[in-house]
């Protein structure tokens, strides 16, 4: 019944995740919060199954062939029940360095009634300051996760398969729509 407001929270939470991505602390509490109010939705889709012959059975089968759903669902409990979710990071530091050059070339004519001229031509006759830029670009993830996916994409994949059990739910009439 209150599993597309919870879903609706974990994806405000979700946005919020890659809006903080260099601040790890609003990162790490962002990812909290986004664990916890996709956890509730699916703690709303089992309370209301359960009420209704097969509801326990449709939802053990729900989340059992989710291995991303069982997954998540297990971090959140711990964040709750035993120690915060601190994700690992990877951390990719680009450095750009511009500098600017001139150039110029510089001869002596000698005409033949003796007379010597010295002539510069110069290309590019101001040098600009050197320009330098960085970029940094997180990257997080957990070590025990044993695919390849980020974070960020493991969260997507959580709300897509949390949806998919919800619509599953109503469509098989043990949620309410």
């Amino acid at each position: 019944m209150h599993e597309r407001e919870k879903l609706n929270e974990a994806r405000y939470f979700q946005s919020q995740m890659g809006l903080t991505l260099n601040q790890r602390k609003a990162f790490n509490y962002n990812l909290s919060a986004f664990l916890a109010a996709a956890r509730s939705a699916l703690q709303y889709a089992n309370k209301e199954a359960t009420t209704k012959p097969g509801g326990q059975a449709w939802y053990d089968t729900q989340v059992a062939g989710k291995p991303i759903v069982r997954f998540l669902k297990d971090k959140r409990d711990v964040g709750i029940h035993a120690e915060p979710i601190v994700p690992s990071a990877s951390v990719e530091v680009s450095l750009t360095d511009t500098v600017h050059l001139s150039d110029s070339f510089s001869c002596m004519i000698e005409y033949a009634d003796g007379r010597q001229e010295d002539r510069t031509i110069a290309s590019s006759p101001e040098v600009a300051p050197p320009e330098a830029t960085a970029a940094v670009e997180y990257t997080y993830f957990f070590r025990d996760w044993p695919g390849r996916e980020d974070l960020l994409t493991l969260c997507s994949t959580y709300l897509s398969d949390i949806e998919r059990i919800v619509a599953d739910g109503v469509a098989n009439g043990f949620l309410t729509p």
